[in-house]
């Protein structure tokens, strides 16, 4: 994304005009940095990856590490479009398209597609916590790559026996959930 593996860089080498017809972005993960990095050239079409388990609401930008591999959520994609001047066309199961400013009336009339009239979220599962300590989700979490998809019984930190609200605990329940929480921070750090 950088000297010369930028796309502006790579782009120049060739007799590609500034203003060419169409760009896409797959590269499973940077795809949001590579974008990011292309300011000598102005396709009028970019189709470009994203992760659909990601919801359309979360601005998710994975790391510009090319070793990560999160993928980009379609909400960050589309602030990226809208900060480089392009409007969002059409949606796939993990392809976002869009369209220069100037084409946008040629291409979509007067209408504006949102994303969220574009995707449909199928892959996407919502994790939150109830008061009493429960993970809770809207679906199985799916690792689609991987073929496994994760139900809230796998997603559990806490036992069982301390899903209650913490002012309910008894003694016991407290001396407990004071030792996991305490090897909890020295496993995995300080959160919150």
């Amino acid at each position: 994304m950088d000297g010369d593996g930028r796309l502006d860089t790579i782009l120049a080498e060739t007799p590609i005009p500034q203003n060419f017809d169409f760009l896409s972005i797959d590269i499973d993960g940077c795809d949001w940095h590579i974008w990011n990095s292309l300011t000598a050239y102005r396709p009028k079409v970019v189709c470009i990856e994203f992760n659909p388990t990601i919801p359309n609401c979360v601005p998710y930008i994975q790391p510009g590490d090319f070793s990560v591999k999160h993928g980009n959520g379609p909400r960050a994609l589309c602030n990226l479009a809208d900060q480089k001047g392009y409007v969002l066309v059409a949606a796939t199961a993990c392809n976002l398209f869009f369209v220069d400013t100037a084409y946008a009336d040629a291409v979509l009339g007067d209408a504006r597609p949102t994303l969220d009239a574009l995707r449909r979220e199928d892959d996407v599962s919502y994790v939150f916590s109830g008061f009493n300590g429960e993970v809770l989700t809207t679906g199985p979490v799916k690792l689609t790559w991987h073929g496994l998809n994760l139900g809230p019984k796998r997603l559990q930190v806490l036992p069982a026996s301390l899903h209650h609200y913490p002012d309910d605990y008894t003694f016991w329940q407290k001396l407990r959930f004071e030792v996991l929480r305490r090897v909890a921070r020295l496993r995995f750090g300080e959160t919150g």
